[in-house]
Parts: C-alpha cells; sequence; structure tokens
C-alpha cells in the first residue's frame, strides 16, 4: 500500500473512503512518506498489537492524505513452521484489534458485505450513529454460507423439509464460491481439500478472537475472511 501525496478525494467517487471498512484495505507492508508519518502522530506507542491498524484509521480519517494499493507489487510473508503457531500469531492479532476500532471514537452500526469474486466491497450500510458503541461487521460468502446451513439445519429439525433444501442449495452456492481460491490453486484435489480445511479453521480461529477481543475493548466486531489467496480492495 502506498501513502500518496495530499489528494482532494472529494472529487473522485473511485477513491471514496469507507471509514470503519478501512481495515479491510491491507495495511501491512507500508510505504509511507515521513511527511505523512509525522502529520499522523506516528505509530502509538502504547499499542501491543494492531498499531498499523491505528495508523491507518487515522489516515482514513485525515483530509491531507490518501493510501493507494499498489497494484504490480507481489507480498509474500514467511509461513509459520506450524499450523499452531500460525494459530497462535492469528489469534493474538484478532484479540488485539478491537484496540483501533474504539481509539477512532466511531460510534453506531458500519455493514459491508465483502465480494469474494470481485475483491471489494460490493456495499455498505452505515446507521445508527448516535448509539453509544460501534458495530463493525463484514459479510462475506462463508458468512452467508454459514448462516444458509445453521437456517437449514434448523429447518430440517422442525420438519420444513422444502425449506431445508432451499436452504442447502443457498449454502452449496456460497460456499462453492467461498472456496474458489483453494481450487484454483493448481494443486491435486486431496491437498486443495486439506488447504481449504486449513483456511477455514484459521479463519474461524481469527474471527472467535476478534469477536472476544472486541467485546473487551467495547466494540462489536465480525471480521472478513483474512485468508484469499488474492487480496481485498476498496470498491
Amino acid at each position: 500500500m502506498i501513502i500518496e501525496l495530499p489528494f482532494d478525494t472529494s472529487k473522485s467517487p473511485v477513491l471514496r473512503r469507507y471509514r470503519m471498512a478501512f481495515f479491510h484495505f491491507s495495511n501491512n507492508n507500508l510505504a509511507i512518506r515521513k511527511s505523512c508519518a509525522r502529520d499522523l502522530g506516528g505509530y502509538d506507542p502504547a499499542a501491543k498489537k494492531s498499531e498499523d491498524v491505528d495508523l491507518c484509521f487515522r489516515l482514513a480519517q485525515s483530509d491531507r492524505w490518501v493510501a493507494l494499493r499498489e497494484q504490480g507489487v507481489t507480498v509474500r510473508h514467511k509461513a509459520r513452521r506450524s499450523f499452531g503457531a500460525m494459530v497462535r500469531q492469528l489469534w493474538g492479532w484478532g484479540f488485539h484489534v478491537g484496540w483501533p476500532y474504539r481509539k477512532t471514537g466511531l460510534r453506531g452500526v458500519h455493514l459491508y458485505w465483502f465480494s469474494n469474486r470481485r475483491r471489494k466491497i460490493a456495499a455498505d450500510l452505515e446507521l445508527f450513529p448516535g448509539l453509544p458503541f460501534l458495530v463493525c461487521a463484514y459479510f462475506t460468502d462463508l458468512h452467508a454460507a454459514f448462516a444458509a446451513g445453521v437456517a437449514s439445519a434448523a429447518s430440517a429439525a422442525t420438519g420444513h423439509s422444502a425449506a431445508a433444501a432451499a436452504l442447502a442449495g443457498l449454502f452449496a452456492f456460497f460456499f462453492w464460491r467461498y472456496t474458489r481460491d483453494d481450487r484454483e490453486t493448481g494443486l491435486p484435489p486431496w491437498q486443495a481439500l486439506k488447504l481449504g480445511a486449513t483456511h477455514l479453521l484459521i479463519n474461524a480461529v481469527f474471527s472467535a478472537a476478534v469477536l472476544l477481543g472486541g467485546l473487551k475493548h467495547g466494540v462489536i466486531l465480525l471480521p472478513a475472511t483474512i485468508i484469499p489467496t488474492k487480496g481485498p480492495e476498496l470498491g
């Protein structure tokens, strides 16, 4: 991500700013101008983790600077040596991410639909700014599949077979879309299935950590999935 020179974003609808959804605009591997870092106050030494999220939130609220993704750059992260180590890393990161959300001082309900297929935030809805707390939720194909699956099971348990079948179809549709990245890796079917199961577990761990950590800081957060093979962008 590149921090550009001061720019009037009000004249460019392409650069519309999603205040809370800015977190989903990947904020690791920053290339930031020194003058921008100074204007924003630099990293907060009180931050245990998610200091980059805090900095990017302050950037999103700035009237002087704008962040853009550098499309021509490929970033590779060194993998953890074990699945357990990766789980611990993502749990620690997720559990602390509620702090920069609360630090923004924003309130209300902020809802975002993230399209895995388009790699973009496809829709947003911001309501009830007078609430005394913040709710920020991202909905993805995985969330839709999970909701449809739970509703299908409940319908089947209560004897509504037609509804259960229809909801099961929705579950299959959204889950197929969610697993697209894993299916397109070119791996043998068994390895692709193993990779998909690993991603699913990691996303579950991260989501639980974000939700519990957010409650600790007085905010309600439902994160988007964090491991597509291609990064998301603002739409």
